[in-house]
């Protein structure tokens, strides 16, 4: 009886929680529109409904600019940027603003071994780009953290940082401090 109960109180909270207008979506015409949507990074696109009884609508880059997800005690703002060496703009986590710009995507990548079994893991992402270019720059693998790779582009990243690139080549900062090394170059390395 207890987990009917669970049950029915998880459905209604997540009903609750997703039938509210939880999305601002900014038009480059430069209309905003709350709606009730779930953003995901990676995506190219974004679906929403303008109330809980209405049809879903499927955006892309060509009508928004970004994407702000409200939560009750923050924001997550989603804008669309461009993987190098890729064409079709997809939906990235605004995490820094600077001189670098930081991104994320968070994914689950799911492996499968003999027998049956399968693990899943979470993995992030974590993309630059320099002064708000639309461009941005993969800094690490896409789950595979080596820690070499992630040295060898952070000497080129940050050439002009002489303190970050001390403090990697040192391992006091590796790839788990990606965002407090870009906060760092954007509040720090240009102070005079």
């Amino acid at each position: 009886m207890r987990k009917i109960l669970l049950i029915i109180v998880c459905v209604f909270i997540t009903n609750t929680i997703f039938s509210q207008k939880n999305v601002t979506l900014y038009f480059r015409n430069g209309d905003t529109l709350k709606v009730i949507s779930h953003l995901n990074s990676g995506n190219s696109k974004i679906k929403y409904r303008e109330n809980e009884d209405s049809k879903k609508i499927t955006v892309n880059y060509k009508k928004i600019t970004k994407a702000v997800q409200h939560y009750s005690n923050f924001n997550k703002t989603f804008v669309y940027k461009i993987k190098d060496g890729h064409q079709t703009p997809i939906i990235l986590e605004q995490i820094l603003t600077g001189k670098i710009h930081l991104f994320k995507m968070g994914f689950t990548r799911n492996s499968n071994f003999g027998g049956g079994m399968s693990m899943s893991s979470d993995h992030t992402e974590y993309y630059v780009s320099i002064d708000g270019s639309d461009i941005v720059t993969t800094f690490n693998a896409s789950g595979l953290f080596i820690e070499n790779g992630f040295r060898k582009k952070s000497r080129t990243i940050f050439n002009d940082c002489p303190e970050i690139i001390k403090n990697i080549n040192n391992k006091t900062w590796k790839m788990k401090d990606i965002p407090q090394i870009v906060l760092f170059y954007n509040n720090e390395c240009f102070k005079k």
